[in-house]
């Protein structure tokens, strides 16, 4: 209840729209409502997951928070299909790879149906390894890799690969 978290605080009680607005979005970027929310996503993601989907596209921004950490942590979003499928985009810069481990593990994802890393830029995917490992260590998998990779020449200059600059890489395990 933003109000009683405002008051909470000994701010004194909103008597107008404009307080009223300004008590809702400090309350919104508090910790308790950050906690609540991620509570809710992970029991919302939970739901989702054990029914294989509600028939709609879900999109999940992970809250990633690494106070010792200069700089923008990075960025990792879990979308959960209508049929209940999973794909995590970006994982975040490696020192916050901890955290994405923590909200799947949290969320009950053991495996991923696709993985992908929309650049090849630091805060994207410097915390894959970690989240594939912890994957491959709870005895879960990656069905699908999506890297936007370069198409490069064959070292015998016959010209450019078939590949698409986006291909995906399947799992062997």
């Amino acid at each position: 209840d933003p109000a009683a978290w405002y008051a909470s605080k000994g701010y004194p009680t909103p008597d107008n729209r404009e307080n009223s607005a300004r008590a809702l979005a400090a309350f919104l970027q508090s910790d308790e409502a950050l906690a609540d929310r991620g509570a809710e996503q992970v029991r919302r993601i939970r739901e989702l997951v054990a029914n294989q989907g509600d028939g709609r596209f879900h999109i999940f921004m992970l809250n990633i928070n690494t106070p010792s950490l200069k700089g923008k942590p990075g960025d990792s979003t879990l979308m959960i299909f209508p049929k209940g499928k999973t794909m995590l985009l970006d994982s975040a810069v490696t020192a916050s790879g901890h955290w994405v481990v923590e909200f799947l593990e949290k969320a009950g994802i053991d495996r991923l149906d696709y993985m992908a890393a929309s650049h090849p830029h630091i805060d994207h995917v410097g915390g894959m390894a970690e989240v594939i490992d912890s994957l491959h260590k709870r005895g879960g998998s990656i069905g699908e890799f999506w890297y936007p990779g370069r198409e490069f020449p064959p070292p015998d200059g016959s010209g450019s690969p078939p590949d698409s600059p986006c291909r995906p890489v399947r799992d062997t395990r």
